[in-house]
């Protein structure tokens, strides 16, 4: 939603890959809440919602994903760090974890 060409790259990605890309105009919590209810419709065991890159010190995109969290209920929370992070990526999980409770 907020970098430039976002939604293209994982179309494209999801294409190659042979799966279903599901995105909206809507608002993040929208898109996530309607491919949700698709996903239900069209019985998929697995949807994953890619919450784009954020730092934790952005708090208006941290809540977000408290908001995410609480209208989807996922089975699971991954953190995925970019290498370039370095030893910041430890921060950031721990800030993640400390909010969202990230299970891997």
């Amino acid at each position: 939603m907020y970098r430039p060409a976002a939604k293209d790259q994982l179309r494209i990605l999801a294409a190659g890959l042979g799966t279903p890309f599901y995105t909206s105009d809507s608002a993040p919590r929208g898109i996530a809440m309607e491919a949700h209810s698709r996903a239900k419709l069209e019985n998929w065991d697995t949807l994953v919602v890619d919450t784009a890159g954020r730092l934790q010190i952005d708090l208006e995109l941290m809540d977000e994903l408290e908001q995410l969290k609480s209208a989807l209920q996922p089975a699971e929370i991954l953190y995925v760090a970019d290498a370039m992070s370095g030893q910041e990526a430890v921060h950031v999980a721990e800030a993640f974890h400390a909010r969202l409770g990230v299970t891997g």
